[in-house]
């Protein structure tokens, strides 16, 4: 199984399966590990963040939250055309911070599930490998080794603090 993200819940797994979508997988049973539902996202799926009965997935340059209130039969809940690859996802705040492979962090204000919009963007000298919100600040880790931190006390107008 490609396995490009994953989170763990109550025994399920939820994963993020490259060119296979979404799957959630039941492993409350080690020995009788089986496929419970899953998704074809129509996009390479590389990372997830499950938060309640939502997952936020990234697949290649969509965003995409799916319901996941009932784990046999879950539901593309809405999608959001963002141009280049989604790296990684960082929830905080009803924000969803997207890591692109443009050298760009996206702010995606996620408040309306049915209705996620990009509110606010902050380049970054080059891919944002991880990043990590913590109150006002986003710890942005890039690909050529660099770390930043992003003041997004207002996701808007975010701006380097060093």
């Amino acid at each position: 199984m490609n396995c490009q993200g994953v989170e763990v819940r109550d025994g399920f797994m939820y994963i993020a399966a490259g060119s296979n979508g979404f799957y959630i997988v039941n492993a409350t049973d080690k020995s009788d590990i089986t496929l419970s539902s899953s998704i074809h996202v129509g996009n390479y799926a590389r990372e997830l963040i499950l938060e309640g009965d939502t997952v936020y997935l990234g697949a290649n340059n969509y965003f995409i939250i799916i319901n996941i209130t009932d784990i046999f039969n879950p539901i593309i809940r809405s999608t959001l055309h963002v141009y280049h690859d989604v790296n990684n996802l960082f929830l905080s705040n009803d924000i969803v911070y997207l890591g692109m492979n443009n050298h760009e962090m996206d702010m995606i204000d996620v408040q309306d599930l049915d209705n996620p919009k990009k509110i606010g963007a902050y380049h970054t000298p080059s891919d944002p490998r991880r990043i990590i919100v913590e109150s006002t600040n986003a710890y942005v880790a890039t690909w050529d080794y660099n770390l930043q931190i992003i003041d997004v006390t207002d996701p808007t107008t975010p701006f380097e603090t060093w």
